[in-house]
């Protein structure tokens, strides 16, 4: 990773302890968030919100919490897969997220069940670092290897639904604390989404600004849609046409000069390495809880090092899945930003509780051993847990 091992004090503290107890149960919650319908982005109205959390118990009582991706799906389903195809693998094994996340991983193409089986892992793997990091009795971003204890995060609104002078000053309340503002884009004309680019912008000259087109126009017309807000200075574009148009994004790039983010919701080293290669990104966007979690995020950071490129982490999840990414983030040192949601954010205030702080564009992070969450698990639910 950007500042690469374990820092010698911290190995040295790893070392000495005694071997931790092994994993006896895995468990799930689900998290529901309703909404009112008024917001949408350019391919849902969003009215329901589901989130699945891991939990993973060792022996001496420690439970380490993870989230994995559903995007708009039933946790339900994804629940029943971990108790069924995951739990087996994971029962009385060590917490050693970066042996399980690579073998399970191997196996989700032979099973023809990629993407479940990605979130599935994403999200045992984060719970499996959490716990590790509460074993050895460090913030999991000194495990990883920092030592700042903050990263870079960006707000994330602007959904349709709202008018011009609304978004404005989202972006200014966003902007107190962030060190950018990102607004969707592509789901209404080139006209309104320009009127909707320009308020922000006026508002915030000085801004970093990022248009997220959820991958919802073609290419021709994102082509028009990258060029009608050329003028607005704009720090990048995410996902600005179909996710397997590789080529399409690399002329999108060539053409008009915009720097371009994404996959965001790819899985699978291959993805992201023919982003890169073709040019076709300019940050590498991913997502642990559907990339591979923690683990797979270590490698997915590396090879936009060997491509000279910065990375960023999409975050549409809860407040644990936030957590994550920014100890992730925070033992990089090629991170470009981190999203923090302003429609999707589950758990939050305990975020704030639990010590993370959001001031001069920038996250910090508590000292507190794993996420830094405590026993914040035991006040969202009955977990349903797994016995063999």
């Amino acid at each position: 990773m950007g500042r690469g091992r374990p820092l010698g004090r911290h190995q040295a503290a790893i070392s000495a302890m005694p071997s931790p107890a092994p994993i006896v149960r895995i468990g799930t919650i689900t998290r529901v968030r309703e909404f009112d319908g008024a917001l949408r982005s350019p391919l849902r109205r969003w009215t329901r919100k589901e989130m699945l959390l891991v939990l993973l118990e060792d022996g001496n009582g420690a439970v380490g919490v993870g989230e994995c991706w559903l995007d708009g799906g039933r946790a339900e389903t994804l629940a029943a897969f971990i108790h069924k195809e995951l739990a087996p693998q994971i029962v009385g094994q060590p917490a050693a997220p970066r042996e399980f996340a690579p073998r399970m991983l191997a196996r989700a193409f032979a099973v023809g069940r990629g993407d479940i089986w990605h979130a599935a892992v994403s999200g045992a793997d984060i719970a499996m670092w959490d716990l590790l990091g509460q074993q050895c009795g460090l913030p999991l971003y000194r495990l990883l290897g920092g030592n700042a204890g903050r990263a870079p995060v960006y707000g994330s609104g602007g959904m349709y639904g709202q008018p011009p002078e609304a978004l404005a000053a989202e972006a200014q309340g966003a902007l107190a604390w962030a060190g950018g503002y990102k607004l969707k884009a592509g789901g209404a004309s080139i006209g309104e989404d320009r009127a909707r680019v320009a308020a922000v912008r006026d508002a915030n000259p000085d801004a970093r600004l990022i248009l997220d087109f959820m991958f919802a126009p073609d290419y021709a017309d994102a082509l028009r849609r990258l060029r009608s807000v050329g003028e607005f200075d704009l720090a990048c574009i995410e996902t600005p046409t179909a996710i397997d148009d590789i080529e399409g994004w690399a002329s999108l790039h060539r053409l008009t000069g915009m720097p371009l983010s994404g996959p965001e919701i790819g899985a699978g080293l291959r993805m992201h390495r023919d982003y890169l290669a073709a040019g076709a990104v300019q940050v590498l966007q991913f997502d642990l809880s559907l990339c591979g979690g923690l683990s797979r995020g270590q490698d997915l950071a590396g090879l936009a090092r060997a491509f000279a490129r910065p990375f960023a982490l999409h975050c549409a999840g809860s407040g644990i899945l936030f957590a994550a990414s920014a100890q992730f983030a925070a033992a990089c040192s090629d991170v470009d930003s981190i999203e923090r949601h302003l429609l999707h954010d589950d758990l939050f205030d305990r975020l704030i509780e639990a010590g993370y702080g959001f001031r001069d564009g920038a996250v910090y992070l508590p000292e507190t051993s794993g996420l830094g969450l405590g026993e914040l698990w035991r006040e969202l639910g009955a977990p349903i847990w797994y016995r063999p």
